[in-house]
């Protein structure tokens, strides 16, 4: 398999993941989709940690793939580097769509 094709589902799974963790989390969201669903009591507790917690270990792992892809790319100065790594280790599911159509999309 060509490890270029994961590049786009990894970083447009990190806006996917955070939308997940918004949903289970916000009252305003989560209300109408269990209603929609059809479902009278919202999901158990346990149920929400284990999502929540798995969104989150995914999250962090996609976002230290992009770290350390963004520091070893020798097309960019020091100084970029590592600003596209501290730009992706505080805005990830923002930034990491973005760095895939800078630098990851034409190589």
């Amino acid at each position: 398999m060509n490890p270029r094709r994961f590049w786009p589902v990894l970083a447009f799974a990190q806006p996917a993941l955070f939308a997940l963790s918004y949903a289970f989390t916000s009252p305003d969201v989560w209300l109408p989709i269990w209603c929609h669903l059809g479902l009278a009591r919202p999901v158990p507790g346990n149920l929400i940690v284990i999502v929540l917690l798995l969104c989150l270990v995914l999250g962090a792992a996609i976002a230290l793939t992009f770290i350390v892809h963004a520091l070893r790319n020798a097309t960019l100065g020091w100084g970029m580097r590592l600003w596209w790594a501290t730009a992706l280790l505080l805005f990830s599911p923002l930034i990491a769509p973005a760095y895939w159509v800078l630098h990851l999309r034409r190589s």
